[in-house]
């Protein structure tokens, strides 16, 4: 009930993908990732997870140095068997509607083991269609299914957050070198801090600070290439003051020193 595709690549390597039916898109271990899709530009790894809506296309460039990700495409009679297992608490039109657009949402432990586990039945094992392989296709779905329908019933509350997150990424890419807080980007962006941290987490799959430090860092990736300017002034010119904590966070990201991409 799954189509499972797992991608591997290496750093800067780019690839498109394209499904017809909805797809789970889940970094394994150390993974990190840019991805592309239906509105969302943002960076995933394996603390989060992405859905692909049916028909659209996916660009993912590789960010850390290997990367290996699932891609997940759901048949429809996954569907109807979580709603089969959960009775009353799964609505199909809720269901359309959640796999209908696309969304990056954070993973809990219980997610990760899940596609762990599930690469290991059908990759190693070379298994599908047993009770294993469908006990975790189906938990996949409904985990899926319950956040994605909570964020659903607070839309009315969130129907102006689409513009704010616009409005703070933009702040953000503007300021880097600055000491941003989520207070400081509500006041920019004339929201409250709540509502910041509402549309970030909705939005992006994570919080403002976790954000910014990513956006620091692709940059601070950008101008190492560029050879243009030396470590220290590169960690100085995405908000760094300390050079050690600028290389501490950069080899945590990208899995090698800075001075490795100059």
């Amino acid at each position: 009930m799954i189509e499972l595709r797992v991608e591997a690549s290496a750093v800067g390597a780019k690839q498109r993908l394209k499904a017809g039916r909805p797809s789970f898109v889940l970094p394994l271990q150390a993974s990190v990732l840019a991805a592309k899709t239906a509105g969302i530009d943002a960076v995933i790894d394996a603390t989060s997870w992405l859905l692909v809506p049916a028909t659209e296309p996916l660009s993912l460039e590789t960010k850390s140095p290997l990367a290996t990700v699932l891609v997940m495409t759901l048949a429809p009679a996954l569907e109807k068997l979580v709603a089969d297992t959960y009775g009353s608490e799964v609505d199909m039109k809720m269901m359309k509607r959640v796999l209908g657009s696309a969304a990056i949402v954070p993973r809990t432990t219980w997610v990760s083991e899940i596609a762990q586990r599930y690469a290991f039945e059908r990759v190693q094992c070379k298994k599908s269609g047993n009770t294993a392989t469908t006990f975790l296709e189906t938990e996949l779905l409904k985990e899926w299914y319950f956040v994605r329908r909570e964020a659903n019933e607070r839309k009315s509350h969130l129907e102006k957050e689409p513009a704010l997150l616009e409005r703070a990424q933009k702040y953000i890419d503007a300021h880097l070198a600055e000491p941003l807080t989520v207070a400081s980007i509500a006041k920019a962006t004339h929201a409250s801090p709540s509502a910041v941290l509402r549309a970030f987490r909705q939005g992006v799959g994570m919080a403002p600070a976790t954000y910014l430090r990513a956006r620091r860092l692709d940059e601070a990736l950008l101008l190492l290439r560029s050879g243009r300017y030396a470590v220290g002034e590169v960690a100085s010119r995405v908000g760094y003051e300390s050079f050690a904590a600028f290389s501490q966070a950069f080899r945590a990201r990208f899995r090698k020193p800075p001075s490795a991409f100059r």
